[in-house]
């Protein structure tokens, strides 16, 4: 859910009369989605169809590919802000942890959630290695579309929506360029949180792979 915290589970056991269970531990951050997947889903397929030129691989999946985009890009509100914007409830770039001025640690629950395989940080919120991805899952089905247009022989039907993704990659790296950059430091920060803070500890597998 988008709309708050997860407060309480209801366990519904049916036909369970006399059983007895035992919770070995709830693990409280249940919420594990990753706003890359469907991003990623799409980078695989297209650089599978690339290096095999399986016809059957791609008449099977690319209504599922194009799916997959149309969810990325209502979801994390790419139209409209030309960059991806996590709206996930505890993925909004804050720290699931807090330290008072004598170093002691303090818990938030609700916030911290993972966003991706670096998930030892929050990332998240205005997330910019979720739009590094997303542009080039964009620019690889933009390729892969006119492929199709181009090859009517391989029965697929061709997508009326091709010039649009050209045109939205090239905003969301005009956006990426101004939004991330960090002058302080001369690098691009890995995301910025939801109340504004930027972070920036010196990702090079953002700043190595930047667009």
């Amino acid at each position: 859910s988008n709309e708050g915290m997860l407060t309480r589970y209801l366990h519904t056991i049916d036909h369970a009369t006399g059983a007895t269970i035992n919770f070995k531990a709830r693990i409280t951050a249940s919420d594990t989605r990753h706003p890359i997947t469907n991003s990623n889903f799409l980078r695989g397929s297209c650089d599978f169809f690339a290096w095999t030129h399986d016809l059957d691989f791609l008449r099977q999946n690319i209504e599922r590919m194009r799916t997959a985009l149309r969810f990325a890009l209502e979801e994390f509100s790419v139209q409209e802000l030309k960059h991806v914007s996590v709206p996930w409830v505890g993925h909004g770039g804050r720290s699931g942890l807090s330290f008072s001025p004598d170093g002691k640690k303090s818990l938030r629950p609700g916030l911290g959630v993972g966003n991706n395989y670096w998930d030892l940080i929050p990332f998240g919120g205005h997330d910019a290695i979720a739009t590094m991805y997303l542009y080039d899952a964009l620019q690889k089905l933009f390729r892969l579309e006119h492929a199709i247009a181009d090859h009517p022989e391989w029965q697929i039907k061709k997508s009326e929506k091709t010039a649009h993704l050209d045109s939205l990659a090239r905003e969301i790296r005009t956006d990426f360029q101004k939004r991330f950059w960090n002058t302080g430091t001369g690098r691009f920060n890995g995301w910025i949180a939801v109340e504004g803070r930027s972070y920036d500890y010196g990702f090079t597998f953002v700043n190595l792979e930047a667009i």
